[in-house]
């Protein structure tokens, strides 16, 4: 706090003209990226906000954790990225269009490289002077917009944030699916009792439902649901909510935790696995990993030290043939194998 830095993620509530949104601040200091993890495992959008000022963009690209967050955002399923290029008002008027050009231009070949979205909407601000934020707001003249495509195939110039947000689709939610519901914080309330908070990742929770929290194995039913201070009778796929249990009958509710997942009893609970078969990219390493290696993994939003017991094959990058039980995995390649948690 006294270096004036994030430290824990943030929730709050904006709506537009089209969407209600739940933004996320997530820190950006490598030291918290932890924290960072939690956050953007909840997005469906990520909004990536670089400085223009002269010597601070060159800056942020090469010691800071800005390329670490773009590929990390995006393993964690954002698929879509809106770039603000922030403080475009201290660049002298004459030369903020090409300043700007040239951010944009290395911010493509940043995400290129370590994003799956091939056409992130770049934009210039000023956060201070509020420019470019809103539609009804100030504007750069020079700014022509960034162009999409719609729906219906039409061109679609988008100049401010607001627009940015705007022009998104929700993604389909698998409410269909059996509930699944990590955990990010835990909080005391006075005359509540405790509550959970997180994202409904698949399904729909509802009072009334009988709750399995794993790996505690608590069981308790759902007393309440909240959205930003309002009641819900049920809380979708997609959606943030805080989540309030009656007494449990199974376990002690006090070893829930965040990282925990909340399921539904009834409809194929979560079950504790000792082991998981998966494929991993190994994107920076000194010297390559071995069996035996043991990283702290973030699943969901749970940090959780494991250990990489075998390897059964790994591909190098632009090579189609796989190699065979190997001994080591290196920089850009990746490697299926098996991962323990260690607790």
């Amino acid at each position: 706090r006294d270096r004036g830095i994030t430290i824990t993620t943030s929730l709050m509530k904006l709506e537009t003209k089209k969407h209600m949104l739940n933004v996320i601040d997530c820190p950006g200091h490598q030291d918290f990226i932890k924290n960072m993890v939690t956050g953007a495992a909840q997005a469906d959008v990520g909004v990536v906000l670089v400085p223009c000022a002269t010597g601070e963009f060159e800056s942020c690209i090469s010691g800071g954790t800005l390329k670490d967050h773009i590929m990390i955002s995006g393993v964690l399923g954002c698929k879509k990225l809106i770039v603000c290029v922030n403080k475009v008002d201290t660049i002298e008027e004459s030369k903020r269009e090409n300043r700007f050009d040239e951010v944009a231009k290395e911010m493509k070949g940043i995400i290129s490289k370590s994003h799956a979205d091939k056409n992130p909407i770049i934009i210039p601000i000023s956060g201070f002077h509020g420019i470019n934020i809103v539609d009804d707001g100030e504007k750069f003249s020079w700014f022509k917009g960034h162009t999409i495509k719609t729906a219906d195939g039409s061109d679609l110039a988008i100049n401010t944030l607001e627009g940015a947000l705007n022009s998104q689709v929700p993604p389909p939610r698998p409410i269909d699916k059996p509930l699944r519901m990590p955990i990010d914080s835990v909080h005391k309330i006075p005359g509540i009792g405790m509550v959970y908070t997180g994202r409904v990742s698949t399904g729909v929770i509802k009072p009334g439902m009988v709750i399995s929290v794993q790996p505690t194995g608590v069981v308790a039913e759902c007393k309440t649901l909240e959205i930003h201070n309002q009641a819900r009778s049920q809380v979708l796929s997609g959606e943030n909510c805080g989540v309030a249990l009656k007494a449990p009958t199974k376990g002690n509710a006090a070893l829930i935790k965040p990282g925990h997942v909340f399921s539904d009893t009834k409809n194929e609970p979560c079950e504790i696995a000792e082991a998981a078969k998966a494929k991993i990219v190994v994107v920076e390493h000194p010297k390559g990993i071995k069996p035996g290696y043991c990283p702290v993994m973030d699943l969901g939003t749970h940090h959780v030290p494991c250990q990489i017991t075998k390897f059964f094959s790994k591909r190098m990058p632009g090579v189609k043939e796989e190699i065979q039980s190997p001994d080591v995995v290196s920089k850009g390649e990746n490697v299926t194998c098996i991962i323990h948690p260690m607790n």
